[in-house]
């Protein structure tokens, strides 16, 4: 359903997950347990690179 056909009031959003809540004076508490964290290793000392050239062979390919 789209909000073009549904009623006045109605909201789909984005399907964003709440990482919290409004009181009832309109304050915003976020909930820290909701909330995303992102764990990236340390990458400082590894030889690989974020790019692939497209001249590299497939794997499996022949070369001749």
């Amino acid at each position: 359903m789209s909000s073009k056909r549904a009623p006045r009031n109605f909201y789909k959003g984005k399907g964003a997950k709440s990482t919290g809540f409004l009181t009832k004076h309109g304050n915003f508490h976020k909930q820290l347990h909701k909330i995303e964290e992102l764990v990236v290793p340390d990458l400082s000392d590894c030889d690989l690179r974020p790019y692939v050239s497209y001249r590299t062979p497939k794997l499996g390919a022949k070369n001749d």
